[in-house]
């Protein structure tokens, strides 16, 4: 009789356990549906506020936005998708299809570039700034920018270009398919560094000014000299690697965030030196996060964002 109220005690222990962990799980994500019928390609937080947009390539896209995180207003913005944007202590700005630049505060104005290329990241330099974008994974190019949003000088390249990040001393680093490229001279020319081997699809640069790259395979590249070499912390190409799909990644302070398809979310404490699975358990793909407060807001599909807690 004692080993079966032990064995009794011992069962309902564990489910409860793991009752528990589940209730956790799901307590620590849910979902916003905020109407707009659109998958959100980007977010941003400006002067308090959060701004996410998307849309469909050659048609439409909407600007959804909050005060709160918790009402969300969805107002038509333009003709076309917009695929980035960018905020400053001053100006939201944003780029899109055709080549469109968008800026305001936060209301957004259309500037019509010289060129129709579609643009994937905008970011500000030292001097200016930098717009890169590209199509069918051959065709690439990087904008030079100044301060009216008129294009000053075009670069060409033969692989598409998806991100690009400056830091304070007016070093630029873009990446793309199988592409990364550094200016020392805030984006007015540009070299390529001999680093290959996955669909760079987002970079930046944390606490440290340290720039961080990942890819569509799963690669985790970092950069301790401005660009000029990268170190692999996860090979995208390793045959023992769990390789799901890197879409974008971010930090705050020490803490970086790492998204990507399937609900993919990593999570470092240390600038980015060292990883930890987060994800939520959902199938739709995210795309792009911010940091709002205490928890981060993360951009998916058919108008969906998830709040989760960090």
């Amino acid at each position: 009789m004692k080993s079966k109220r032990i064995l009794f005690f011992t069962s309902l222990f564990i489910l409860l356990f793991i009752s528990s962990c589940s209730d956790t799980n799901q307590d620590y994500f849910h979902m916003i549906d905020t109407g707009s019928p659109f998958d959100f390609h980007t977010i941003e937080t400006f002067d308090g506020s959060i701004y996410a947009t998307g849309g469909n390539v050659w048609t439409k896209s909407y600007l959804t936005s909050s005060a709160d995180s918790k009402q969300w207003l969805v107002d038509s913005l333009t003709n076309k998708s917009v695929f980035d944007l960018y905020a400053t202590d001053t100006m939201l700005y944003g780029v899109g299809n055709d080549g469109y630049i968008f800026s305001g505060q936060p209301e957004l104005k259309l500037t019509r570039t010289k060129h129709w290329g579609l643009l994937r990241a905008f970011t500000a330099a030292k001097i200016g700034f930098v717009a890169v974008g590209g199509k069918d994974f051959n065709k690439g190019w990087i904008y030079k920018v100044n301060e009216e949003l008129k294009i000053d000088t075009t670069y060409i390249f033969e692989n598409e270009i998806l991100d690009v990040s400056c830091n304070q001393e007016g070093i630029c680093v873009a990446c793309g398919y199988g592409i990364i490229i550094q200016s020392n001279d805030n984006g007015y020319s540009w070299k390529r560094i001999d680093e290959t081997g996955d669909y760079y699809n987002s970079i930046t640069i944390n606490a440290k000014n340290e720039f961080y790259i990942v890819g569509y395979n799963g690669s985790i590249l970092t950069s301790v000299d401005n660009g000029t070499t990268w170190e692999k912390l996860k090979n995208g190409h390793s045959p023992l690697s769990d390789n799901k799909p890197f879409r974008t990644i971010k930090f705050n302070n020490n803490v970086g965030v790492i998204a990507g398809d399937n609900g993919l979310l990593w999570y470092s404490e240390d600038h980015g030196q060292n990883w930890k699975d987060m994800s939520i358990d959902i199938e739709l793909d995210l795309f792009d996060f911010v940091f709002y407060q205490n928890i981060l807001i993360a951009a998916s599909e058919k108008g969906i964002l998830y709040k989760v807690s960090l």
